[in-house]
């Protein structure tokens, strides 16, 4: 040891050397979302998210879009009961993410989508990604597809691809 004494973030003393951790920022979709809370292929593939070491992020319309999904689960699929459904969405709405007003992005998702003929709900995704330096993480084959081997592909990630 050098002798001197070990300082925190703010100059006083502290204990411990180790950097400050640095969370990978993540977007997941509102697909990966759903599965977090519901029984389906892949879901404990999507719940590697909800570890400590990543950074959560979704456009406001995720919440939106997730309900869209479990209403669907359950109305057309009948694959859950409406409490089932409701509950998963009670749960979602728990899961610490930092939401983000759609507003500032439509005009960046709208020329997304038509450069990559993507709807603007799925390139809200890519953009907010972009912005804040993450990565999409999708359960959407149509949106994985639509950029894979594209300019953006290094943006998003299938759900089972190792994060």
């Amino acid at each position: 040891m050098s002798g001197l004494p070990l300082l925190g973030p703010q100059g006083e003393p502290g204990t411990s050397t180790s950097p400050p951790v640095v969370r990978q920022i993540l977007v997941p979709d509102a697909g990966v979302g759903v599965k977090w809370f519901v029984p389906e292929p892949d879901a404990d593939k999507a719940a590697r998210l909800l570890d400590a070491r990543f950074e959560l992020h979704a456009p406001s319309y995720f919440f939106t879009e997730a309900a869209s999904v479990l209403q669907r689960k359950v109305a057309v699929d009948r694959t859950l009961s409406e409490a089932e459904g409701l509950d998963a969405f009670r749960l979602l709405r728990t899961v610490p993410m930092t939401i983000h007003a759609t507003e500032a992005l439509l005009e960046d998702a709208f020329r997304h989508g038509v450069r990559y003929r993507r709807p603007v709900y799925d390139s809200l995704y890519m953009v907010l990604a972009v912005a804040i330096r993450g990565r999409v993480v999708t359960a959407d084959r149509r949106l994985y597809n639509g950029v894979h081997a594209g300019p953006l592909d290094h943006v998003v990630l299938w759900v089972t691809d190792p994060l």
